[in-house]
């Protein structure tokens, strides 16, 4: 909790985004909300490597192309701010999500794994 809260600190001070937070709301064709996006520059020391901090499409609006869409506007957004790469977190158990990134290009760059005792 005490490092979220810090995270939050730095990406929101004063309830505010960062320079180089960026936050978006995904909307449908007919204009209603249904979805968000945040990404930024992954630490201070590297601008040129952002990071999708949260995407989230509603559950009953999922399968339509809304997050592949939110996807390519984070990095044409990443891109126009001067970023070179743009990383994400994605749980292994979630394959949706990964078949997803990886039909768009995104790769492996770590595996955490795990056995339950």
């Amino acid at each position: 909790r005490r490092i979220g809260e810090a995270q939050m600190a730095g990406h929101f001070p004063d309830g505010t985004p960062a320079p180089g937070q960026l936050l978006y709301r995904v909307l449908d064709d007919g204009g209603t909300a249904v979805g968000d996006l945040w990404i930024g520059p992954r630490s201070a020391e590297r601008t040129d490597a952002f990071w999708v901090w949260d995407v989230v499409i509603d559950e009953a609006q999922r399968g339509r192309g809304l997050g592949r869409a939110a996807m390519l506007l984070a990095e044409e957004a990443a891109r126009a701010q001067g970023a070179t790469e743009l990383g994400l977190n994605v749980f292994g158990t979630n394959a949706v999500a990964r078949r997803l990134y990886e039909s768009i290009g995104y790769e492996p760059t770590a595996i955490n794994m795990r056995k339950s005792l």
